[in-house]
């Protein structure tokens, strides 16, 4: 598994990258983010789906695709899967459509990377998410590099945003 994370104006860091490997260990002068790094590397680490942490790739094994209906996605992505199966005759083969396939991951990752990777930061720091953002700047960034996946999420005030651009 190759992971790695980039951190702008997170905390008292700066910038930084690192690439995690078996054993990584931080060194530097205090107070220069080691901490907050860690921290946050934890955070991520302890919201990912189990599921992208065994095996990856690939993500469309039907364990997965049951995680996914058990509760990681909106009600209204959840019927749409749960149709799809429905309509299904035995042993007939399908193809999955590409667009449902996108709608599924995109689902997931908000779930993951917005709304619990908020909260737990939020519970390893006991800070909200607005006072974690680098005295005088009004972003941070966060890139997660996780094999061929690149996952960029910026916060903004109190809210972290999967998205492209700021």
């Amino acid at each position: 598994m190759e992971m790695e994370i980039e951190v702008e104006n997170f905390g008292p860091v700066s910038s930084g990258r690192v690439e995690l490997k078996p054993l990584t260990v931080f060194i530097g002068p205090n107070n220069s983010g080691k901490s907050y790094t860690a921290m946050l590397i934890r955070s991520i680490f302890e919201v990912l789906p189990h599921s992208l942490l065994e095996l990856y790739p690939p993500p469309f094994r039907s364990h997965f695709l049951l995680d996914a209906i058990r509760g990681e996605v909106s009600e209204s992505l959840k019927r749409s899967i749960k149709d799809l199966i429905e309509n299904l005759k035995e042993k007939e083969e399908f193809e999955v459509p590409k667009q449902l396939v996108e709608h599924i991951i995109s689902e997931i990752f908000r779930e993951v990377y917005e709304k619990r990777l908020s909260k737990e930061i939020i519970r390893s720091f006991a800070s909200p998410l607005n006072e974690l953002i680098k005295m005088g700047k009004n972003l941070s960034t966060l890139k997660i590099k996780f094999n061929s996946h690149n996952i960029n999420l910026f916060l903004i005030g109190d809210k972290l945003e999967l998205r492209e651009h700021p």
